[in-house]
């Protein structure tokens, strides 16, 4: 039952692919339903997956593993934890202010299509994590 969303992944994939080198006559609206079909199988895989496969032993052994190594390596991680909250705010915000400068600079036409969203976000990431790793000191 499983095989059934991966052949049809692979299928669409391959045809996605094939699109890639010229789109062939005669296929009508198939081009435009591959994404569709392609997400539709991925999470009919996905949840096949997880009704047949019992995660919870994993999980609960992922967990464990995790508390353990953090007791273990307690200035470890949270070493690791202020180099990635540093380095996430300094890229994610430097980013911001960038696409934001280069809006700016734009004429006014094109001013109102820029992403800022997802640095600024990743600037928040990495201030929080900062923030964490205060609070663990």
């Amino acid at each position: 039952m499983i095989w059934i969303p991966l052949a049809l992944m692979l299928a669409t994939f391959t045809l996605a692919q094939l699109q890639r080198f010229g789109p062939a006559p005669g296929l009508g609206w198939l081009p435009a339903a591959l994404p569709y079909a392609f997400a539709g199988a991925a999470a009919w895989f996905a949840a096949a997956l997880l009704l047949t496969v019992d995660m919870k032993p994993a999980v609960v052994a992922a967990i464990e593993a995790g508390r353990a190594f953090e007791a273990r390596h307690a200035g470890l991680v949270t070493a690791l934890l202020a180099a990635l909250g540093a380095g996430l705010a300094c890229t994610g915000f430097a980013r911001a202010a960038w696409r934001l400068s280069e809006a700016l600079c734009e004429p006014p036409e094109n001013a109102y299509h820029f992403g800022v969203a997802g640095p600024a976000a990743m600037g928040v990431l990495g201030a929080l994590l900062l923030a964490l790793t205060l609070a663990r000191l």
